[in-house]
């Protein structure tokens, strides 16, 4: 590596903080939708419809931090 990254602004091991989080919460919002279909299929709409609005509001929150660009 040629360049100092003395104050943390080029360290590899320093970024991706929030690149992480939505990783995760994508994860999170894959499983939940997964979730709501299984809850759906057993005859049990309001929670179905629950989960679903929970993994509707994750996505929301992903993608709001995602085009913000924060990460």
């Amino acid at each position: 590596m040629s360049e100092d990254a003395s104050d943390g602004s080029n360290d590899d091991e320093t970024g991706g903080g929030l690149g992480g989080v939505l990783l995760m919460i994508g994860f999170l919002d894959v499983l939940l939708f997964g979730v709501a279909l299984y809850a759906f299929s057993l005859g049990a709409p309001i929670v179905g419809a629950g989960i679903l609005a929970l993994a509707l509001l994750l996505t929301g929150i992903d993608l709001l931090l995602y085009r913000r660009g924060s990460f």
